[in-house]
């Protein structure tokens, strides 16, 4: 049997504003809650016709990250301060956001490259391009067309 709880139990938990409920958690479960996980759903309500959504990004900031590197070591804290930030008495619908891609230098650097030797490629098709040449490929292919360019 799995010692992990339901990310909807959890949702309902930090909604009902239930900071007692981590002291009844057995050893596995409370390893289980991913609190930097947690944060992102709780501050990404889905929208709705209320400004519910707008106030749970403020709580977040407000009550869980302001002291984020103060208190991340303090799981129970945390929790509290979930449940304080995420309290709104009512069954909500939270969203996973996720991250954007954002390359560094030199995959920018690749794209720019791509783009300039296939210039009626789409975008997304010279980032994915870009990020399954291999600088060897890269390297033929600046060759190949004799550039002048350092990778």
């Amino acid at each position: 049997m799995s010692d992990k709880i339901p990310l909807r139990e959890i949702f309902f938990a930090i909604n009902q504003n239930a900071k007692s409920i981590w002291k009844e958690l057995t050893d596995e479960e409370k390893k289980s809650v991913q609190f930097w996980l947690l944060n992102r759903y709780i501050s990404s309500i889905k929208k709705g016709e209320d400004d519910t959504a707008a106030l749970a990004v403020l709580s977040i900031n407000e009550y869980y990250n302001k002291n984020w590197s103060a208190v991340s070591k303090h799981h129970e804290l945390l929790w509290q301060l979930l449940c304080v930030a995420g309290q709104s008495n009512k069954t909500l619908e939270y969203e996973w956001i996720g991250f954007k891609y954002n390359p560094d230098k030199k995959q920018k650097n690749k794209t720019k490259l791509l783009l300039d030797l296939y210039p009626l490629m789409k975008l997304d098709e010279i980032e994915l391009l870009s990020k399954i040449t291999t600088d060897k490929e890269l390297k033929k292919l600046i060759k190949d067309h004799a550039l002048d360019v350092k990778i």
